[in-house]
C-alpha cells in the first residue's frame, strides 16, 4: 500500500540526468539518466559497436560505443553503456548510466547533448529521493546513503551500511506494528464498551509499554549518543600562549602544512579546522590564535573566535612551552576552561629535557612533545582517543545508530509513550491513551518517511550531491 500510495501521490514523469562522478579530472565519468524517456535518450547520443541500438540492449550488461552529438554527426569520446529497466533499478525506474573518460570537458558535453533530447538536470539527491518515493527503500535507508558517501572512517562506514541494509528501519516498523495493536484494542474497547464487559488488560499494556516498547526506543536513543563521536566527530580546540607551537602541533596532527608557522607571535588571527582520524576516532582540530593582553583590533578579534573555539570544543588541548612555561599565564589560561576536558600538552620538549610526565586519560594532564620533530605524538594521540572513548561512555559500540533527526523523533515517540503509561497508571480514559500512542506513531513514522512533508523531504535530499 505504502508504495502505491507514494508513486501516485508525487506521479514523476519527467526524465533526469546528471554527472554522477566527483567534480575534475578522472580516468571514468558518469552521466545518469533516470526516467520514462531515458533509454529513448540515450539512444539518441549512443551507437553502439554490435550495431544493436540502445532499446534492444540487454538490462544490466554493459556495451561498448560512441557518443555521438546527433546534431553534428561527430564522434565525442568511446565508452560504455548500461541500460537499468524498471523496476530492477536504483530508482526503479528506467536508468542509463554512459561511462566516459572523466575529463570535465567531455562530460559536460554529453550532459548538455542529453538535455537537449528531453532530459532535464536533476536536483541534489534526486535520484535518491526518487529511489524513496518509488518504494525501493525507506527513509533511514535513503539518509543512509547519504552518511556512506560522506563516510570518514571504518566505523561510520559500518554504521551507515547497517542502515543501508535497512535494519533501523525494521526496529522502527516493528515499533509501529506493536504500538498499533495497542490502539486496536483500547479502540475496540471504546467502541463496544456500552455493549460488552471490557476484555483490556491493562497490566500486560503496560508490560508492553514499558517492557518491550519504551525498552526498544531507550536503547536506539542510547545508540545514537554511544556512536555519536563516530558521526560527529570530537571537537578539539587547540589554545594556549602566543608563539607556543599551536600551529606546529596543528599541522603535525594533519599531517599537513596548513597554518603559517613563523617565529613571530600573534602569527595566527583567525581559526583553522581540519578533520583527522585517530585509530578509527574522528576528530575536527581548531587552531586557533594565542591568547594575550593586545590592542590590535584584528589581533582581538582572533582571540575572541579562539575563546569561543575553547568554549564549544569537547576537548582542549592546551600548549604550553616548556623551554618557557609562563606558569602563571598558564593558569590563567586554564582557570577559563575549568569545567572542559584538557590535556596540557607540554611542547618543544626538545629544548629542555624533563622528567616524563604521567597522564591520565580525561583529568587535566600533560604530555611532552615536540611537535617539530614528532617526538611524543604517538602518547598524545592515545591520550585523545582514550578521552574520546571516556567521552563514549560505558556503552559499547553499536553499529545501529540514529542521526540526529531521527534521535529527535525517537525521543519524542519515548515521551508520548510515556504520557501513555502514566495515563493508564491514573486510571484516565483510554480516550487519552490512544491520543498518545497516535502521537508516538506519528514520530516514528516520519522516521522510515510514511508518513512526511515535503518541506523535511526537501531539508534531508538537499544535503545530498547532484547525481546520487
Amino acid at each position: 500500500m505504502k508504495e502505491e500510495y507514494i508513486y501516485n501521490r508525487y506521479a514523476i514523469k519527467d526524465t533526469i540526468a546528471a554527472v554522477a562522478t566527483p567534480v575534475g579530472k578522472g580516468g571514468i565519468g558518469i552521466v545518469r539518466l533516470s526516467g520514462q524517456k531515458a533509454i529513448e535518450i540515450a539512444a539518441s547520443v549512443f551507437v553502439s559497436g554490435s550495431g544493436l541500438e540502445v532499446g534492444q540492449f540487454d538490462s544490466h550488461r554493459m556495451y561498448y560505443g560512441h557518443l555521438v552529438d546527433p546534431e553534428k554527426a561527430r564522434v565525442l569520446d568511446e565508452g560504455l553503456l548500461v541500460v537499468m529497466r524498471a523496476p530492477r533499478s536504483y530508482t526503479r525506474e528506467d536508468v542509463v548510466e554512459i561511462q566516459l573518460h572523466g575529463g570535465p570537458a567531455v562530460l559536460n558535453k554529453a550532459l548538455e547533448m542529453v538535455t537537449r533530447r528531453g532530459a532535464r538536470l536533476a536536483f541534489a539527491g534526486e535520484f535518491t529521493k526518487r529511489a524513496f518515493l518509488n518504494g525501493r527503500i525507506d527513509l533511514t535507508q535513503a539518509e543512509a546513503v547519504a552518511g556512506l558517501i560522506n563516510a570518514r572512517s571504518a566505523r561510520e562506514l559500518e554504521i551507515q551500511n547497517r542502515k543501508l541494509e535497512g535494519e533501523l528501519g525494521r526496529q522502527i516498523d516493528w515499533l509501529i506494528e506493536n504500538i498499533q495493536k495497542i490502539m486496536v484494542d483500547l479502540e475496540a474497547d471504546i467502541e463496544f464498551n456500552d455493549q460488552m464487559e471490557s476484555v483490556v488488560n491493562e497490566e500486560e499494556i503496560l508490560d508492553k509499554i514499558e517492557g518491550q516498547i519504551l525498552k526498544r526506543i531507550k536503547s536506539l536513543v542510547t545508540s545514537y549518543h554511544n556512536t555519536r563521536i563516530y558521526l560527529e566527530g570530537i571537537k578539539v580546540a587547540i589554545t594556549g600562549l602566543p608563539n607556543v607551537g599551536k600551529s606546529t602541533l596543528f599541522n603535525r596532527l594533519a599531517q599537513k602544512e596548513k597554518a603559517i608557522v613563523t617565529e613571530v607571535p600573534g602569527t595566527t588571527r583567525d581559526l583553522i579546522e581540519e578533520f583527522v582520524v585517530i585509530e578509527q576516532v574522528p576528530f575536527y582540530l581548531t587552531d586557533t590564535a594565542g591568547i594575550q593582553e593586545t590592542s590590535d583590533p584584528v589581533e582581538k578579534i582572533g582571540i575572541e573566535r579562539a575563546e569561543k573555539a575553547a568554549r564549544e570544543a569537547d576537548l582542549i588541548l592546551m600548549v604550553i612551552d616548556r623551554s618557557n612555561p609562563q606558569p602563571a599565564a598558564a593558569e590563567k589560561m586554564k582557570s577559563r576552561y575549568k569545567r572542559k576536558k584538557i590535556i596540557t600538552v607540554l611542547n618543544k620538549s626538545d629544548l629542555k629535557k624533563d622528567n616524563e610526565v604521567k597522564q591520565r586519560p580525561g583529568d587535566e594532564s600533560a604530555v611532552a612533545v615536540s611537535a617539530k620533530y614528532g617526538q611524543g605524538m604517538e602518547r598524545l594521540k592515545r591520550a585523545m582517543v582514550e578521552f574520546a572513548l571516556g567521552f563514549l561512555g560505558s556503552g559499547e559500540f553499536d553499529g545501529l545508530a540514529p542521526n540526529l533527526r531521527q534521535k529527535t523523533r525517537l525521543e519524542n515517540a519515548m515521551n508520548h509513550m510515556r504520557d501513555a503509561a502514566e495515563n493508564i497508571k491514573a486510571g484516565a480514559g483510554y480516550e487519552l491513551v490512544v491520543i498518545d500512542l497516535g502521537n508516538a506513531v506519528a514520530e516514528l513514522k516520519t522516521i522510515v518517511g510514511k508518513e512526511d512533508t515535503d518541506v523535511i523531504l526537501d531539508d534531508i535530499f538537499e544535503k545530498f550531491c547532484i547525481g546520487k
